[in-house]
């Protein structure tokens, strides 16, 4: 009996490093700079917030205490029906404790919207909401992952930005 809970304990010692090298944090907060059109371009547009833990964009006084911002830079023109293709930026994640932080590129992605006001590609972004997808990369780690979530600039300003970051191998 001591032999088989030994050899559970060896299991459980083997697997507990992979089960705690995901990192992840909902987030919610505001597009800042809407970024300058250059030759075609975007460069630029700016996001800000904290972390939280909700699918839906909370107010600051919600926080867990971390916070995130990114940059993107993007081909497109943003609006109803339409579709941008993120081709850079960059992001930085603070978490809650303080001193954890990731940080590096933006690697890809896109941002939709809704054909129109009342309509709706995500149940947790709600009518007239974008719906976004950034694939980032940790520079500390090597850590892929990504943002994504909703962007209502459609229909409130200040712009809210709100979802998850995942970064499932980042220890």
């Amino acid at each position: 009996m001591k032999l088989l809970a030994s050899a559970i304990m060896a299991g459980m010692l083997c697997v507990a490093p992979v089960l705690a090298a995901a990192e992840s944090t909902d987030f919610s907060g505001f597009e800042l700079f809407a970024g300058i059109r250059i030759d075609g371009a975007t460069i630029g547009a700016t996001f800000s917030g904290w972390t939280d833990d909700s699918t839906q964009w909370v107010p600051f006084r919600q926080s867990t205490g971390g916070f995130v911002s990114g940059s993107i830079n993007y081909i497109g023109r943003p609006g109803f029906g339409k579709t941008v293709t993120i081709v850079g930026g960059k992001w930085t994640w603070l978490e809650a404790d303080d001193h954890t932080t990731h940080s590096g590129p933006v690697l890809s992605g896109t941002v939709q919207w809704p054909a129109n006001a009342a309509s709706s590609l995500s149940a947790n972004c709600g009518p007239g909401v974008a719906v976004f997808t950034a694939n980032v990369r940790d520079n500390s780690s090597g850590a892929t992952g990504s943002f994504s979530g909703c962007l209502n600039d459609q229909l409130v300003f200040p712009p809210k930005i709100w979802g998850l970051l995942d970064l499932p191998g980042a220890p």
